[in-house]
């Protein structure tokens, strides 16, 4: 009986080289259209979120300041109160070197960048004196129970803080937009006149003692032309007011519990970057070796060496006088979502003091 042999099923050598180097060049071809496709999504999520994380705290800033009874700038009365906040800022969020308060440019109501070599006024901070809702104190005047609508303020100071807690870019930290809030204050002027008016000392103490109930033992003057030193009086029995030597500004207490902070990041996403956990952002800010950005930064300000630090992501400026004056704020934030990839977005808002 003759045998039938059968040929043996196999791939050669050469087979196996020419699959693998096919199969090579598919998957580098896959891997660089997934890549590509990583990157796009990355820098329109960093995009989309820039848009709505630099808008939001300018439309904060711009109603605190349509809400305000002042607009501190940097001068002589300016910085007399700037130095009183600054001394009341908290360790942990310092306020970042080159700090400065605009100064109301009274040539002109249009907007435009200043000019190299000339007057700064262009501010990297802001710190306003906000009018409050009137705290309503329930009085006797001898024939019926009225209220009084005590006027309330309270100083709101904007300001940028550099983080080290991450690194942006290479740099060794971040930057922050800080929101620092202090104590409430009653109006001087509206108490003076009221116990000017009021003869009754238990009349008088009965408004007193309504403000010290609400914690507010402090008034100040919003509408004196002078420093901070002759601003705040003590409320005392009787309606006595006294003019207080070397006064605090003192930052308003936390109570997490009620969401009341007296001083925190107005952009806490910051810190943890996107969800993806592939992008950071930041401030702007000018580092050693600038970074590549879509919008311009400065935009108003002027560069100037005598000032480290004055260039930022945050500037505001003031134009024009009295009913005509206006408040310019703009936020930069920068984007890093891969080696040497930035983006950038601006939020703008014009506000009338």
């Amino acid at each position: 009986m003759r045998r039938i042999r059968h040929t043996q099923a196999g791939y050669s050598l050469m087979e196996v080289i020419v699959v693998m180097a096919i199969s090579s060049v598919i998957m580098i071809i896959a891997y660089d259209l997934i890549e590509g496709a990583m990157k796009t999504s990355l820098f329109v999520e960093s995009h989309n979120q820039l848009a709505q994380l630099s808008q939001r705290p300018v439309n904060a800033v711009s109603s605190d300041v349509f809400q305000s009874r002042a607009v501190f700038q940097n001068d002589t009365i300016g910085q007399s109160f700037l130095s009183k906040v600054v001394a009341q800022l908290p360790a942990d969020h310092p306020i970042q070197a080159g700090y400065r308060l605009p100064l109301a440019d009274v040539s002109t109501t249009m907007f435009g960048p200043d000019t190299s070599g000339g007057t700064h006024y262009v501010g990297n901070c802001l710190l306003v004196l906000r009018q409050l809702n009137p705290l309503a104190i329930e009085w006797n005047d001898g024939s019926s129970d009225l209220n009084f609508p005590a006027d309330m303020y309270r100083f709101d100071f904007y300001y940028l803080s550099r983080n080290t807690k991450r690194s942006f870019g290479g740099a060794g930290y971040y930057v922050d937009l800080i929101r620092w809030r202090s104590v409430e204050f009653a109006d001087y002027g509206q108490l003076s006149a009221f116990f000017s008016a009021v003869s009754s000392t238990p009349q008088k103490n009965t408004i007193v003692n309504g403000l010290a109930a609400a914690g507010i033992t402090t008034a100040v003057d919003p509408g004196a032309a002078t420093t901070a030193d002759n601003s705040f009086y003590t409320i005392g029995t009787g309606g006595t007011l006294t003019q207080m030597t070397n006064p605090a500004i003192p930052v308003l207490p936390t109570d997490a519990a009620n969401q009341v902070f007296g001083c925190g990041s107005m952009l806490p996403e910051l810190g943890a970057g996107s969800i993806s956990g592939k992008m950071l952002f930041s401030v702007g800010f000018v580092p050693a070796k600038p970074f590549v950005l879509r919008d311009p930064m400065p935009k108003w300000a002027c560069q100037d060496a005598s000032l480290p630090g004055y260039v930022t992501g945050f500037e505001n400026k003031i134009v024009g006088t009295g009913a005509s004056q206006k408040l310019l704020v703009r936020l930069l934030l920068m984007a890093n979502y891969g080696v040497g990839k930035f983006d950038s977005q601006e939020g703008f808002a014009i506000s009338s003091k």
